[in-house]
């Protein structure tokens, strides 16, 4: 009935296979046929009921989508199909497509407008254009198979709402999206990497426009000279890329590895785990050596801190190893292989939680935010977090600036930040462990406004105990030449959000 490119045949071999599995299990579940299993995800055996179609552009993601919605529909009688477009405009030229392509003599009768388009098949099903403006209007009615065209322009809670409708006769929810560039779309980049983790009962497939006939390349690689190098990766290559917006901007999925191990491509740089070609490396643990040469003692890990009592207290745990491929230099790899967030509590609580991990306050570095040394997170003078935690016998702690009192400017030590993820050489310094979710979804998500990161966002605080260690080991600082005049002729005061910010409060 249809035919597909060589970039759609992966999706469209899979498609039909869930198709007749589908088949049989409902035919099974009605008693109309021997009992029949799911198609599920190889790596966690559970069902499949999602599935992401995403690249770049043209690479003919909606054409087959809506195809596969169409012989969905066409397949089994009275099914409800819903093809769910981010606004209206957008409703018309997915209108335009499905009149081209439904054999009119399927139909029955003329497509029918309000209160949505939809079209009715002779066999009883019907097909469905709905738009996410209003999320919640997608909770009403049943659906058997649902397609999200331009998902990463929609809000999550649409996919949400949509996907718990398939769920009365166990459909499919297709996702066709481009990579994201707004934080609302960002659960597109999220679920591709849950489904490549194997953490969700789902597939997803890459079209690729190089492999579509009906395409001319060329043209689209000639962007090369128009475009920057993030935008073509995004729009041409459909690459996931960082936001523009967000601080953290030289994370990549390959600053996730597992502690004391490393992953590395064929050209000999860090790689995510799920990369083929690519080899893995045992790493030497000099965590003691290195804090030594550094502080003047022996310690087993460091610990960075952040005192704040909402959202939560938070502290990361760090590790540092040698790096195989440069063993003659001073500098090391550091790994955080654990997170602590800790809601409704204080810093007590926080002790409680490093020593039941096994922890030792004696054995252990604090590199802690400064306003530890004069008040606590309750914001009480005169108490300092400092103190009650030399009470509980953690004594060695570390303001994160060797030179003042205070924390560190925030534009600088996030510049530091960035460089350990990724400098400017392409060489990665800075990784953490995959089963730190909440700290891999601050380097996500976490925003700048006005230039500035955003201090009021729940991102901030966790990277805040990410950040200080790596102030304390590497500080930049703007130097003056003696002799020659500052760039800066007259000096003024600071201003009062300016002030807040190299303070590090809120």
């Amino acid at each position: 009935m249809f035919r597909v490119h060589p970039g759609q045949e992966p999706a469209a071999r899979w498609f039909i296979a869930w198709c007749a599995a589908w088949c049989a299990w409902r035919a099974w579940k009605t008693g109309k046929g021997p009992r029949a299993e799911r198609v599920v995800n190889e790596k966690n055996q559970e069902t499949i009921r999602s599935v992401l179609f995403h690249g770049g552009r043209r690479g003919g993601k909606t054409d087959f989508a809506i195809r596969a919605a169409i012989l969905f529909a066409v397949l089994f009688p009275k099914a409800r199909v819903w093809i769910v477009s981010a606004a209206i405009p957008e409703s018309e030229e997915l209108e335009a497509n499905l009149n081209e392509m439904i054999p009119k003599a399927f139909l029955k009768g003329r497509p029918l407008g309000a209160p949505w388009f939809r079209w009715r098949l002779r066999n009883g099903s019907t097909i469905s254009i709905r738009t996410a403006h209003d999320p919640e209007s997608l909770k009403r009615g049943r659906c058997d198979l649902a397609v999200l065209n331009e998902g990463q322009k929609m809000a999550k809670r649409a996919y949400v709402n949509v996907r718990g409708g398939t769920s009365d006769r166990g459909g499919l929810t297709i996702v066709a999206a481009n990579p994201p560039d707004s934080a609302s779309g960002q659960w597109i980049e999220e679920m591709s990497e849950e489904i490549e983790a194997g953490r969700r009962p789902s597939a997803a497939f890459y079209f690729d426009a190089r492999l579509n006939p009906e395409v001319d390349w060329s043209a689209l690689e000639a962007l090369k000279g128009e475009l920057d190098d993030r935008t073509y990766r995004q729009e041409v290559l459909g690459e996931f890329v960082p936001r523009t917006d967000i601080v953290w901007h030289a994370f990549r999925q390959a600053n996730v590895q597992r502690a004391g191990s490393l992953i590395l491509d064929q050209d000999g740089r860090p790689a995510p785990a799920l990369v083929k070609g690519c080899t893995l490396h045992e790493l030497k643990n000099v965590t003691t050596s290195f804090l030594k040469s550094k502080f003047g003692r022996e310690y087993d890990a460091a610990v960075c801190l952040d005192f704040q009592l909402k959202p939560f207290m938070a502290a990361t745990v760090r590790q540092l190893y040698e790096a195989p491929w440069m063993p003659w230099t001073k500098d090391v790899l550091d790994y955080t292989t654990a997170e602590y967030a800790i809601e409704h509590g204080d810093e007590n609580d926080l002790i409680d939680a490093l020593e039941a991990a096994g922890l030792d306050g004696k054995r252990t570095l604090c590199i802690a935010d400064a306003s530890g040394e004069w008040q606590d997170a309750a914001r009480t003078k005169g108490q300092g977090s400092f103190d009650m935690f030399r009470k509980r016998g953690w004594r060695f702690i570390y303001v994160p600036d060797r030179e003042s009192k205070k924390n560190p400017n925030i534009l600088d030590s996030c510049k530091v930040g960035n460089a350990r993820l990724c400098s400017a050489d392409g060489a990665r310094h800075s990784f953490v462990d995959p089963e730190c979710r909440q700290l891999i979804r601050a380097f996500k998500m976490w925003e700048n406004r006005l230039g500035v990161p955003y201090r009021r966002s729940p991102y901030a605080h966790l990277s805040d105990a990410w950040r200080y260690f790596l102030w304390r080991l590497y500080p930049r600082r703007l130097r003056g030449t003696p002799g020659l005049p500052t760039a800066m002729g007259v000096k003024r005061e600071a201003s009062t959000r300016r002030q807040e910010f190299e303070a590090g409060g809120l």
